[in-house]
């Protein structure tokens, strides 16, 4: 079982002392699909959250539920340009 889980070779310290040469291990790379995964997720659910703003201000507020809706919104817009830099994405819209 353990075998699944961890690879049998290991890289020898060489590499890095005696080198300069870095190689990602297992661990960068899980950790690096997790993080890109999670904030995946955070940008989706951002771009849902600037969706259900656009359709409640379609349906004609009153002028002080829009100021709170168009604050949100622009707010949502700032986080989803930060997520997005994070995760190396242009952003077209």
């Amino acid at each position: 079982m353990v075998s699944l889980v961890s690879t049998k070779y290991e890289l020898s310290e060489n590499w890095k002392v005696q080198h300069k040469i870095y190689v990602s291990t297992e661990d960068m790379k899980l950790r690096f699909a997790l993080e890109h995964a999670v904030l995946a997720l955070q940008l989706k659910r951002i771009e849902l959250d600037i969706e259900e703003i656009q359709v409640k201000l379609k349906e004609v507020p009153e002028e002080e539920e829009m100021v709170d809706l168009l604050t949100s919104q622009l707010t949502l817009i700032e986080l989803k340009k930060i997520v997005s830099d994070k995760l190396n994405r242009v952003i077209l819209k």
